[in-house]
């Protein structure tokens, strides 16, 4: 969420001071919409991937077993 807010911070427009008296946004919340939206497809491919490394191992296993 940090990276987040730092990213948000710094592409903002920091021309006018805002509500709060302090120019540009940084928006932490934003993170959290981010999680599911860009990171759960990078643990599923992971995941893919480690699964097939393990059958790939274990039919290498099977064979050298019945080797």
């Amino acid at each position: 969420m940090i990276v987040v807010s730092a990213a948000t911070w710094y592409f903002s427009n920091k021309t006018t001071p805002d509500d709060d008296g302090i120019p540009g946004d940084s928006e932490v919340w934003k993170g959290f919409y981010w999680i599911p939206l860009y990171h759960f497809g990078s643990i599923a491919i992971g995941s893919l991937i480690i699964t097939q490394v393990w059958l790939i191992r274990g039919i290498f296993e099977y064979v050298a077993e019945k080797m």
